[in-house]
């Protein structure tokens, strides 16, 4: 007797996970109530396909899987050949004991100005309505786009750093994991709260702030303007961005960031940039393949992306020589060699 085929099912996009050139594109999607994933060997092409449209299918198999393999079919488009159970690893650790699964938040908030003082560009983040067992109107939830958490965006550095704030007043609240399929954790969840941008007239609510989180031998790292958030509700400083945070038992280094903390509040915030900011990436992962992390570092700075094609395309080729991987060394480097050469890279 000839096997039935199995059972199709209906999916719905949540988002595409899409890496360097080099690796795996992932497609993010909802069956009934759980969350599968569908691989295929690399992009079709550079611009994000979060529509699907490169999919040549619009069902799935009915089953417990979680990965759906896939080729690129006769029509140039992704073909499903496969599916299999697959466990991804934690992508940070698990040491809260609330969570909450990136479905049960919804859709994401319109977003406000002080929700965009919390988030950071070159990871996902997006503003949520808060869960009632958050105990917060709004929340900000963060998660890594890499399945298998090689490239971890340092989120999983950071909530270890909020391990170590919990129940103090030095950040925002720590409120939850954020999970998939209610198993593995993928990212965490943080209180939205109403802030402003410090500046020079903060310096003794800065300076607070940071000698709490010394007291803790922590040292921060990557201090900036934007590392401040300026309580609109209650007349304290608070800090986030804790991604290049670590423990530091010499003092030396601790005095020398609290040293920089009044040249730090004199900063230029970025300016604002011509046009629309999500169109020109677009247009330039379009060109290229791929977005370079400082067209990101340029935009935070400097408010737009100033390099020119044939450096950008320069910097992709010196990524890919380091297997895609990324330091802020690297951004320290990149910045000085177009500074001393004029704006263009030697």
């Amino acid at each position: 007797m000839a096997s039935l085929p199995p059972k199709q099912a209906p999916f719905n996009m949540i988002e595409v996970l899409q890496g360097p050139p080099t690796q795996p594109i992932y497609y993010r999607i909802s069956v009934g109530s759980s969350v599968k994933y569908l691989m295929g060997p690399k992009p079709l092409s550079g611009l994000p396909d979060g529509s699907g449209e490169h999919l040549g299918f619009d069902t799935v198999p009915a089953g417990d899987w979680d990965v759906g393999n896939l080729v690129v079919g006769a029509d140039g488009k992704f073909a499903l050949v496969s599916t299999e159970k697959r466990r991804f690893p934690d992508l940070t650790p698990a040491w809260h004991g609330s969570r909450i699964d990136l479905l049960e938040l919804g859709d994401p908030v319109e977003a406000r100005e002080d929700y965009e003082l919390q988030l950071r560009v070159h990871v996902p983040s997006d503003p949520y309505p808060g869960a009632a067992n958050l105990e917060a109107d709004t929340v900000l939830a963060f998660w890594n786009i890499d399945l298998e958490g090689v490239d971890s965006y340092a989120l999983a550095q950071e909530s270890r750093i909020y391990s170590l704030l919990q129940h103090k007043s030095i950040a925002p609240r720590f409120l939850a994991h954020l999970t998939d399929n209610h198993d593995r954790v993928i990212g965490y969840v943080l209180e939205s709260v109403p802030a402003r941008n410090a500046g020079t007239d903060d310096l003794d609510l800065c300076r607070k702030a940071l000698q709490d989180l010394h007291s803790l031998r922590i040292l921060h790292g990557n201090l900036s303007r934007g590392a401040f958030l300026i309580r609109e509700d209650i007349p304290v400083a608070q800090l986030q961005f804790f991604h290049q945070s670590r423990e530091a038992a010499d003092q030396t280094l601790l005095d020398e960031e609290m040293s920089k903390l009044e040249e730090v509040l004199r900063e230029p915030l970025p300016k604002p940039g011509g046009g629309d900011v999500s169109d020109e990436l677009a247009a330039i992962q379009t060109r290229d393949g791929y977005i370079h992390p400082f067209l990101f570092w340029q935009l935070k700075h400097d408010g737009r992306i100033s390099i020119s094609q044939d450096d950008h395309r320069s910097l992709l080729a010196e990524l890919g020589e380091k297997d895609w991987h990324y330091t802020r060394h690297d951004v320290e480097d990149t910045a000085k060699r177009l500074r001393e050469n004029g704006g263009h890279l030697p």
